[in-house]
């Protein structure tokens, strides 16, 4: 064989091998990694040969797979993990979030493009030196096939396999495209699963603070991307939330090691797990795959006492499908830009301030109770605020990056909360209401090194999933003379049986989570960010390995941020899978407010 004939076709593996050892470096592959670069290589090489006879398809179909990888990365660097082909139902909500996407390409990713660029140029110069001869083909066509024993493996749990399946694009996808086909084809059965052992919980007889704000008006803000990293926290000497310190200090409930509750849906199903106490769901959005479902959540509760429930937002009201899903969430009424004067528009809708002004003056006509939830927007990445709205003095270099202009948005949501707290309190609401406030998620990725690095250095230790995701919650009921500041694991699946006892709701109820007020189980799971089976459980944060292999995995002590052995943490890892199977066995089977056939041996 002679060197120079062959010297395109060698460039252009060359080409390839770089692509993808930085592609599988941006996806965080750690495990089995010369393994997973050299598959990808040999398959997408592959494909490109067999096609080579047609060069246009050729070159059309690696431009395709190229976009595909951009995605990815882009994706991943969001939410840590690969795109599922579940993730088609979110594709009619992309427009609004295009800046975010946007936001998170790199100039390094460039280097996707490296393999186009050789072979455009082996396509113009050398036009059909790809043209191999039928042996070298039909060797190409067998070490593609060579993925076989690796499918056949992995069904039988082998965990080199299982790893590599779990990470490899094209193996993942190959087993990810099935799953879905099943599941949208096939009449699938969620059957009620076998309970597992777990430790004895106390069963406390009087609960603490059972019905005090029985009667009263509750008023919810779900803050968008609002992390409890930036309460009680200064910058450059400026406190950066000063009025949410100032309402932790008196009359409040405060909850500072409260953690984001996610599936597919994002925002919504913050609202959907504060709500009901279930876990969102992670093969579609929950509000359109359980929209006709019927629900005994937050709304329906407060409703059937004679409350009147009204929400929020200042978007159209088919996004994330809450139009459809609201009635049977319980809402009475849903003001959203349809029905709003959009009359300040900040980012991608109505701003906080418009939002809450009128809100206000559609509370004072509701008879009492109500039930009012807010759901705010202009906190939204990439958080650009304008400089007249700026309330905070952020260095020039930090104002050029996510972290600063993140700050800037934070304190102008802080002064809009404010501003309706103000309202309220002017116009005679507040003196009955309660007031809650919490984050719907996180709003800087800390997968993302361009911000972990920043978001690192100003929180003094490393920003890591369990900082990234804590949320704050503040109950908050003026006049009620409570001090309350607790650091314990909670999440908002606790959310509802809180407020259960608060309002001295007396009902049977399948709920996930649990009194935070009347409990020692600090218990927190997650499926999004983290893998599913991660959680956090006192002071353990558990993070199940994306290659599906539990003894791959990571655990750490979420305060003095040293290393603990996953072994440690194999009870912790059953339960979240448990708790997870349970809750889809209620939404899936419509079981929410019927008489559940499961046993939850927590949380009770």
């Amino acid at each position: 064989m002679k060197i120079k004939e062959h010297l395109p076709f060698f460039l252009l593996l060359l080409a390839i091998l770089i692509k993808f050892s930085w592609f599988y470096n941006m996806t965080a592959v750690r495990n089995h990694y010369i393994v997973i670069v050299l598959i990808t290589s040999v398959i997408y090489t592959g494909l490109i040969i067999l096609l080579s006879k047609k060069p246009w398809l050729s070159i059309t179909v690696s431009a395709l797979l190229t976009l595909l990888f951009e995605g990815e990365v882009v994706y991943f660097r969001y939410f840590n993990k690969l795109l599922s082909f579940s993730n088609f139902s979110q594709a009619k909500f992309a427009l609004d979030v295009s800046d975010v996407m946007f936001g998170l390409i790199r100039y390094a990713d460039i280097v996707l493009l490296i393999d186009l660029v050789v072979l455009a140029v082996i396509l113009m110069k050398h036009g059909d030196v790809l043209h191999l001869k039928r042996k070298y083909k039909a060797i190409t066509a067998s070490m593609i096939l060579m993925i076989v024993p690796f499918l056949t493996l992995a069904s039988f749990g082998n965990e080199f396999a299982v790893s590599v399946m779990n990470q490899e694009f094209f193996m993942y996808h190959t087993k990810d495209g099935i799953e879905v086909y099943n599941h949208l084809n096939q009449e699938v059965v969620i059957e009620a699963p076998e309970p597992i052992e777990t430790e004895e919980e106390s069963i406390v007889e009087e609960k603490a603070y059972k019905g005090i704000f029985e009667g009263r008006n509750l008023i919810t803000i779900q803050v968008e991307s609002l992390q409890d990293m930036m309460l009680l926290q200064t910058y450059d000497g400026q406190e950066i939330t000063p009025f949410l310190n100032q309402l932790i200090q008196k009359d409040s409930f405060y909850f500072s090691s409260y953690y984001q509750q996610l599936g597919r849906g994002n925002t919504s199903d913050s609202e959907f797990s504060s709500h009901n106490s279930m876990y969102p769901s992670m093969d579609g959005i929950s509000y359109e795959r359980y929209q006709d479902y019927d629900f005994k959540g937050l709304p329906v509760l407060l409703k059937d006492r004679g409350y009147e429930t009204v929400a929020f937002h200042g978007n159209e009201a088919a996004f994330w499908c809450r139009e459809e899903a609201y009635p049977n969430q319980g809402f009475d009424t849903f003001y959203s830009s349809e029905k709003l004067e959009m009359d300040d528009i900040l980012g991608m809708g109505l701003s906080d301030q418009s939002l809450f002004a009128q809100g206000t003056d559609i509370l004072k006509t509701i008879e009492e109770p109500f039930y009012g939830f807010f759901i705010t927007l202009t906190n939204h990445n990439p958080y650009v605020i304008p400089e007249e709205l700026i309330g905070i003095e952020v260095s020039e270099e930090d104002k050029s990056q996510l972290f600063g202009r993140y700050i800037e948005s934070v304190r102008y949501t802080d002064e809009a909360i404010e501003s309706f707290y103000n309202q309220l309190e002017a116009s005679g609401l507040l003196e009955n209401s309660v007031v809650i406030i919490y984050g719907d998620h996180h709003g800087i990725p800390s997968m993302d090194p361009a911000h972990k690095d920043r978001v690192s250095e100003f929180l003094g230790y490393d920003y890591d999933f369990d900082e990234m995701m804590n949320i704050p919650l503040i109950i908050h009921a003026p006049g009620s003379g409570i001090t309350y500041q607790s650091d314990d694991i909670f999440d908002q699946q606790d959310l509802l049986p809180t407020l259960v006892n608060l309002f001295n709701i007396d009902e049977s109820l399948n709920m996930m989570g649990q009194d935070m007020l009347n409990t020692e189980d600090y218990f927190a799971l997650f499926q999004t960010y983290m893998l599913t089976g991660s959680f956090m459980k006192d002071d353990t944060v558990f993070e199940m390995s994306r290659d599906g292999v539990f003894e791959n995995s990571r655990a750490y002590n979420r305060k003095t941020r040293e290393p603990i052995d996953v072994s440690e943490c194999r009870e912790g890892y059953s339960r979240a899978l448990y708790e997870i199977a349970v809750s889809k066995y209620l939404l899936e089977n419509n079981k929410v407010v019927k008489e559940s056939d499961v046993t939850r041996d927590v949380n009770q």
